[in-house]
């Protein structure tokens, strides 16, 4: 982990936030990050967005941290990032 986008989170794919549980959360996320934008600055980039498509390991140690939000206990996503040793909030 280099943490080199100080002001970047990465929400790591999941299939919860194509369902409308997640895309409330979502919101809500936005929501957290433009209320607090006077004690700290975030930008979270979701890893399902159309835009992002697939990260290499080089991009995704990248980011701030990561928020996984696992839809089922088997993710081997939790795996991955722990290993590269991304700080992680679930």
């Amino acid at each position: 982990w280099t943490g080199g986008r100080p002001a970047d989170v990465l929400v790591l794919r999941s299939m919860l936030w194509g369902r409308l549980p997640g895309m409330y959360f979502k919101t809500l996320l936005a929501a957290f990050a433009r209320e607090n934008t006077q004690w700290f600055k975030l930008d979270f980039h979701f890893g399902s967005d159309a835009g992002m498509g697939f990260l290499s390991y080089e991009k995704m140690v990248d980011y701030r941290c990561a928020v996984l939000v696992p839809n089922d206990l088997t993710m081997a996503s939790f795996v991955e990032a722990f290993a590269m040793g991304v700080p992680l909030f679930l």
